[in-house]
């Protein structure tokens, strides 16, 4: 449940950046960075839910 919360906290600032970037039509360098960010913690999270695997 812990790391489904997780996801969804990260689903959701990607969402929020992506609202942004659509209605103002820019999208900045610290956006990247966000994003970059949220990609590395899903791939932490899928690798500890992997491991965790039967």
């Amino acid at each position: 449940k812990a790391m489904t919360a997780e996801l969804q906290k990260i689903g959701t600032n990607i969402n929020q950046i992506a609202k942004r970037v659509n209605a103002t039509g820019t999208l900045y360098a610290q956006d990247i960075e966000d994003i970059k960010g949220a990609m590395a913690e899903i791939w932490q999270l899928q690798r500890s839910i992997l491991s965790k695997a039967p």
